[in-house]
């Protein structure tokens, strides 16, 4: 569950009322999120995709990355799909975030990511097998 907060409203009584909802929450970036994944299909994650400049599912942006290596054929590039190379790091920052691979983010003063390091050998395999389920 997500409740997408303005910094400048009240942030105070949205956390509140996330707590409420979900209990033990998390705060980063502005986006009040369950600090576990249920044990729900990885397809159903939502996460914020850098390049693609929206919050999607595993499963759409696994669809939208065929997609695209279908049409560009040999001119598809594996490292800059969507025109950032780092493109893995965003699905494996949310699986990081609901403790579904081990890893640990560090922040800056203002909430912005300053590093990462997480399990990508275990994020491969999960993703993996949904790639496997894909329909």
């Amino acid at each position: 569950m997500y409740l997408e907060i303005n910094p400048l409203t009240g942030i105070a009584s949205l956390i509140k009322r996330a707590e409420e909802v979900v209990g033990t929450i998390s705060f980063d970036n502005y986006i009040i999120t369950e600090t576990k994944h249920e044990e729900g299909d990885i397809l159903d994650l939502i996460f914020y995709s850098d390049d693609l400049h929206c919050r999607i599912t595993v499963r759409d942006f696994l669809k939208k990355l065929l997609t695209k290596l279908w049409e560009e054929e040999d001119g598809f590039t594996g490292k800059r799909p969507f025109g950032n190379s780092c493109w893995k790091d965003d699905i494996f920052t949310e699986m990081c975030k609901r403790k579904i691979i081990d890893g640990e983010i560090e922040y800056f003063e203002d909430g912005s990511i300053l590093s990462i390091d997480w399990d990508g050998k275990k994020g491969n395999e999960i993703l993996l097998d949904a790639i496997k389920r894909l329909k």
